[in-house]
């Protein structure tokens, strides 16, 4: 009788091992997958783009009082200067009083610009155009999202584009001369001369 009920002790005392073993397992495979950060990068032409979470922005059961911020950074990862455009594409806005559904964009980096709050937007639009980024420097953009109308359960939903700009380089030439403030006139013989 007294081995009987060793083997069982002993029986549940594996058992209990296994099935502790494995709660840690799967508490410790949670954890980490928590922690993980989906992050979304592409790499164009030597730019690359890190969406911070997804690419596609999705807002579900927008009403009074939301407010989402999301990070959108922009790297030249090249010894070129850059220029490229970002844009709202393949969006759905079913916000029906849109006027109260508005974003604002701060940027930080080197010869970046951000606005104050604008209305989203309820088709496919450019937000900048023409953004030079000096080589190996980065714009990071957070783009804050609020809403303060009366509208429950509304939805939102598109995709950040950021796109290098293919442009002649004389077009480069005059934009970094404007940028610059400085005006170059060339004559007929090649010579440049500062006006």
């Amino acid at each position: 009788m007294l081995k009987k009920i060793r083997n069982i002790i002993n029986n549940k005392k594996y058992f209990v091992i296994i099935l502790v073993s494995m709660i840690v397992i799967i508490i410790v495979l949670c954890l980490l997958s928590l922690k993980a950060k989906s992050t979304e990068k592409t790499v164009s032409g030597g730019l690359e783009v890190d969406y911070g979470r997804d690419e596609i922005i999705n807002f579900e059961n927008i009403s009074s009082g939301f407010s989402e911020q999301i990070d959108i950074t922009i790297t030249n990862k090249t010894d070129e200067l850059k220029i490229y455009s970002l844009s709202w594409y393949n969006l759905t806005n079913s916000v029906k009083d849109q006027q109260n559904f508005l974003y604002k964009i701060s940027c930080d980096g080197y010869d970046c610009n951000g606005f104050g709050d604008s209305q989203v937007p309820a088709f496919d639009s450019d937000i900048f155009t023409d953004v030079f980024l000096e080589p190996n420097f980065h714009h990071k953009y957070t783009i804050t999202f609020t809403y303060n109308g009366s509208s429950n359960k509304q939805t939102f939903s598109g995709k950040l584009v950021a796109n290098q700009n293919i442009t002649d380089r004389a077009k480069v030439v005059e934009k970094l001369k404007q940028r610059d403030g400085v005006i170059q006139r060339y004559n007929h013989s090649g010579n440049s001369s500062n006006k």
